[in-house]
This record gives C-alpha cells, structure tokens and sequence, in this order.
C-alpha cells in the first residue's frame, strides 16, 4: 500500500478557502463582549452593520493575509515537516497581529498611524484574529495536534 505525504486529514485548499470567510464570524462575538464590557458601544451602529463592517474588511483582508503569509508559512512547516497545530496558531497570530496594524494604518482610523503597530489594542486585536484563524485553519484542514517525522 503507497503512502500519502499528507500532513493533514483533510485537503489543505479547503482550509485556505474557508478560513477567511469563518474568521471575522468567530472574531464578533469577542468583539461585541470587549465594548459591551468596556461600554465602548456607540448608540447609532447596530450589531448587524458591525458584523458586516467585519465581512466587507474582514474577508478580503484574510484572503490576503493567508495568500501572502499564510501559504508560505504552510508551505515552510510541511517542506520542514513541522506541520503542526502549534505552529500554525503561533504563525497566523503573528500574521494577524501584523495584518491587522497594516490594516488599520490603510484605513486611517487610528489616531496616529506610526504607533498602530505598537497600541497595545490594536495588537491584541490582530492576535486575537490570527489566533482564531488558525484554529479555524487546522479545524478544516484536520492539522495534526504535534508534529510527525
């Protein structure tokens, strides 16, 4: 019987696919608990239009993060054979601290733009995400708890 070189229990394309999509869902709801607890809540939005703010910057921003990072650090862990769970999360929360930051620079909400890579919100926002991300990832790709040499 021929053995597979999959690292995963499922086609990794699938997980490329849907992750974007998937994130900004997962990542609302923290979201929505972060400014009902700190009251940060602004009565003329509605929860409806926060989470399609999230769809309409959310998904094309994940696309691009996972096509421009997310791939060659997939790529890099498989080559090495170090495609593990860990170290996808530890990867896309970096990815998407990264992400983030550059996003919020693009879109110019952040009162000075030379410190969103610093403001300590911003960053924990970007983790937050790419954690989510890469759960989501190896959820639907089926990515392996630890590493198999």
């Amino acid at each position: 019987m021929a053995s597979t070189t999959t690292t995963t229990r499922r086609p990794i394309g699938l997980a490329f696919a849907l992750t974007p999509l998937l994130t900004p869902l997962a990542f609302f709801p923290i979201c929505a608990l972060y400014f009902l607890a700190t009251g940060d809540y602004h009565a003329g939005s509605s929860w409806s239009a926060s989470l399609g703010f999230f769809y309409l910057f959310g998904v094309p921003l994940g696309y691009l993060a996972i096509g421009v990072l997310g791939w060659p650090l997939i790529t890099l862990l498989r080559r090495q054979h170090r495609l593990s769970a860990g170290y996808v999360v530890l990867g896309a929360s970096i990815i998407g601290a990264l992400a983030f930051a550059c996003f919020i620079v693009a879109i110019g909400t952040h009162p000075n733009p030379g410190t969103a890579f610093t403001s300590g919100l911003t960053i924990v926002g970007g983790l937050i995400a790419g954690l989510l991300s890469g759960i989501i990832f190896c959820l639907i790709s089926g990515v392996p708890m630890t590493t198999h040499a």
